[in-house]
């Protein structure tokens, strides 16, 4: 096994609508988005400035996030599998950094070797499935982000 492959606790990463473990790393089959109350409003999220451009391989992320992140993120643990209200994410340099954290409602935590890592901002109506709903539509230009995944290691 690699060095991130192997697990040292034994919580499942993902669980399903029943609260039962459904795997232990591995996605079930037919990933569904999971319960939870009503989502924000994710068309009054700040944005970025209407003269960011996204770029070719950014839209593809965009279209893969749509496709494999967030139906999984309905079951993943959080907690467990990343790091709950926290989202990182490519920049030029800082000052990008905080603009797109903001553009999630976000508060920069960190900025170094072009990856920001942002928390929800407190009093936020948003969660993190709210956040990459709306980083997965390509009608809009929030470039994308990612889950701070936790890797379990020996």
């Amino acid at each position: 096994m690699g060095f991130f492959a192997k697990r040292l606790v034994d919580e499942p990463v993902f669980s399903g609508a029943d609260g039962n473990s459904v795997g232990s790393g591995t996605l079930p089959d037919g990933g569904a988005e999971g319960s939870g109350g009503p989502a924000a409003d994710i068309s009054l999220l700040p944005g970025m400035p209407e003269d960011y451009v996204l770029t070719q391989e950014q839209i593809d992320r965009k279209k893969e996030i749509a496709e494999d992140l967030l139906p999984a993120l309905g079951i993943m643990r959080p907690g467990v599998a990343y790091v709950e209200d926290e989202f990182i994410f490519s920049a030029e340099d800082k000052t990008e950094a905080r603009l797109i954290a903001e553009a999630y409602d976000g508060e920069l935590e960190s900025f170094e070797y072009g990856i920001g890592v942002a928390r929800i901002r407190e009093g936020s109506p948003y969660t993190l499935k709210d956040l990459f709903a709306a980083c997965a539509d390509t009608g809009n230009n929030l470039p994308p982000i990612e889950l701070n995944i936790i890797y379990h290691t020996e």
